[in-house]
């Protein structure tokens, strides 16, 4: 009896132990899952990065976006720079040619594309000596992000408060600027993040 009892136990023992191949089997697979999760959280983690970097794109967009807006309602369109423009067209442009109200500045918004960046100028419109504080142009957006697009329409396109446009009828409209920007910036789930905006503002200028 005592033999018999010995042998079932035996038996129960090697019954309840992992063989070597489940035991590799075992692992391979939970070596496979621990793989997926952290791909899965590393690939979450950079996509969170990314919208950060979005949201901070977007901000600064949108801060470039008000300041040009503010300009062209603060101020006159210079007609006189876009010597081309022809009655009944837009002008299509990436320089906005801005005179002040009392016609004593200048200020020019130039994209450049090359190097990508939007600058401001400002200018005594007499002389054309710049104005203090602008002997040198001023880099609207940051050295990180990059204005890879940028183009303003401006309607009418010839100017509806010369004496020489009051009887054309389909000048006289309030002048509108049409701003489309696209900005990009290094992102980390993918290589660059981009951001587009568009907006329109009214000269509030009456003559």
């Amino acid at each position: 009896m005592a033999i018999g009892a010995q042998k079932n136990r035996e038996g129960r023992a090697k019954r309840a132990a992992f063989t070597l191949i489940e035991m590799i089997i075992a692992i391979t697979v939970f070596t496979i899952f621990i793989g997926f999760s952290i791909s899965a959280y590393l690939a979450f983690h950079r996509a969170d990065q990314d919208a950060l970097v979005v949201r901070s794109l977007l901000m600064e967009g949108q801060g470039i976006m008000d300041k040009l807006s503010s300009a062209v309602k603060e101020n006159r369109i210079a007609y006189s720079a876009y010597k081309d423009s022809v009655s009944g067209e837009n002008i299509e442009t990436a320089t906005l040619y801005l005179l002040s109200a009392d016609k004593k500045n200048i200020y020019v918004y130039s994209w450049n594309s090359d190097d990508q960046t939007l600058q401001l100028q400002a200018f005594d419109s007499t002389s054309g000596a710049p104005l203090d504080g602008y002997s040198n142009p001023i880099q609207l957006n940051s050295e990180n992000a990059k204005v890879s697009y940028l183009e303003f329409k401006i309607f009418p396109s010839v100017d509806p408060y010369s004496s020489k446009n009051k009887q054309v009828d389909n000048v006289q409209f309030q002048p509108v600027a049409t701003i489309d920007m696209t900005m990009e910036i290094p992102g980390r789930a993918q290589e660059k993040v981009s951001v587009s905006l568009h907006t329109a503002a009214t000269s509030r200028y009456y003559k």
